[in-house]
């Protein structure tokens, strides 16, 4: 594990989990994220969520993504109470998001003014 990743994942469990400008190419794979407030994204790239759990208390949205691209989230799972999993903000692009359940949600996703369309690409879940 590289030194940004190690910052993020001891992160998780002090504080929310909140990454900013920590470069490239992060992966995330079978872990349980517990926090009060969204996963929050900023200025990153190549980030890869596989079989990934969140609990998030207090925010609507699983995640907030601003000026990231090339993010791949798959398998993601949630407790009950979430709305949209995806926001995407600013110039974020690239966003993928395959088997992983959304019709548990009401907003699979939601572009902010500024983000592109089809910032984000979802892929059915194989039944």
């Amino acid at each position: 594990m590289d030194h940004a990743a190690a910052r993020a994942v001891s992160g998780v469990a002090q504080r929310d989990f909140n990454l900013r400008d920590f470069g490239e190419n992060l992966f995330f794979r079978n872990l349980h994220v517990v926090g009060r407030r969204d996963v929050r994204i900023t200025g990153a790239r190549g980030i890869h969520f596989e079989n990934v759990s969140l609990t998030i208390w207090e925010a609507p949205e699983l995640m907030t993504l601003t000026n990231t691209r090339d993010v791949s989230i798959r398998n993601l799972g949630w407790a009950e109470g979430t709305n949209t999993i995806v926001v995407a903000k600013g110039t974020s692009a690239a966003i993928r998001l395959s088997a992983t359940d959304v019709a548990r949600v009401r907003t699979p996703f939601r572009l902010e003014p500024g983000a592109p369309g089809g910032a984000v690409e979802l892929e059915p879940a194989r039944k």
